[in-house]
């Protein structure tokens, strides 16, 4: 089982004296929250973590507007959509490294069903003047979770 630090409204959070962490479920919802929060291409290190919802650096360092407050709902829906299954997929990915290396060194996977990260079931966008309001159904090995994750443009 791994675990995070615990982010609550958007600072790191003290549990008592210590700082607080996250493990399955949790993790798994903070990370996805987090993933589509940070504007894709503003961590140097890792150009394709992100989305590109509420805007994003394009590889050439140009400004990509995002789709909050685009006149064509059907297309910032199905845009929203896209973007939030490209983030679980690119999640998935790193899980299924995490799993293989796991077994490679430990000869077992510490990746736990409740953190595991099986589909999404649904994923819903609502807009509201300049804010959009994302929510999804994530189904892991044990439960469906759900993530909710209000997004404000990036400038």
């Amino acid at each position: 089982m791994s675990w995070s630090l615990m982010i609550a409204h958007g600072d790191l959070s003290f549990d008592g004296h210590q700082m607080g962490t996250v493990q399955g479920g949790q993790k798994l919802v903070q990370d996805l929250s987090c993933a589509v929060l940070e504007p894709q291409g503003t961590d140097p290190l890792h150009s394709s973590f992100g989305s590109t919802i509420g805007g994003s650096i394009n590889p050439d360092g140009t400004w990509n507007q995002g789709v909050i407050g685009s006149p064509n709902n059907s297309l910032a829906a199905m845009a929203v959509s896209g973007e939030i299954k490209r983030i679980c997929v690119q999640y998935q990915t790193q899980q299924l490294a995490r799993y293989q290396a796991d077994v490679a060194v430990y000869g077992r996977s510490t990746l736990t069903a409740d953190e595991a990260l099986m589909n999404i079931e649904s994923i819903v966008a609502q807009a509201a003047q300049n804010h959009l309001l994302v929510s999804a159904t994530l189904k892991t090995g044990t439960s469906d979770l759900p993530l909710t994750v209000p997004i404000t443009p990036s400038i």
